[in-house]
């Protein structure tokens, strides 16, 4: 299977101002780029807190799961929608999974836990960093502090909006 990441930070490596926070503060053009890679990619991984800030629209028309400590509670939270799987599994298990599943590509898309626990285990093949012209000084960093070393190549950039916003593409080095 072919995972990728994607993920919007500040220029100081910040995804989110707090776990509340609704993730409003990125471009329409970086929502745009998250739509189209989603849509043609429709599968996705993502962590609890980030499911819950996200508007439930950005999971429409994809197959979601959903890692949480609590399946139980979080399916019957959100009425569990055909296409969202909670689950309570390791990044390599739920990667080992979605491949005897046939799933041959996937996107991770937050948040820092579920970033730094799939890089850890070199799964990641490609990444998505869209850099965002924001400074929040706290908050949430993009990866958790560990050891983990994988090294990337920067494929493509290109700038996203007036604003000032980045999309870069990197991919594995084998």
């Amino acid at each position: 299977m072919y995972l990728n990441l994607i993920l919007k930070q500040t220029i100081d490596g910040k995804i989110a101002k707090s776990l509340d926070d609704d993730l409003s503060w990125g471009s329409k053009e970086d929502f745009q780029f998250y739509k189209q890679k989603t849509t043609q990619i429709k599968n996705l991984i993502v962590g609890s807190s980030t499911y819950r800030a996200m508007p439930k629209i950005a999971f429409k028309n994809r197959k979601v799961w959903v890692l949480t400590s609590k399946p139980d509670k979080m399916a019957q939270e959100y009425k569990n929608p055909e296409n969202i799987f909670f689950c309570n599994l390791s990044a390599k298990k739920l990667y080992k999974e979605l491949e005897l599943k046939g799933v041959e590509e996937a996107c991770v898309i937050g948040g820092s836990s579920l970033y730094t626990s799939f890089l850890k285990e070199g799964l990641v093949d490609r990444m998505y960093i869209t850099l965002s012209p924001y400074v929040f000084g706290k908050g949430i960093s993009s990866f958790r502090e560990t050891d983990i070393n994988t090294q990337f190549k920067l494929v493509s950039h290109k700038i996203l909006s007036i604003q000032g916003d980045i999309l870069c593409e990197y991919e594995k080095q084998s």
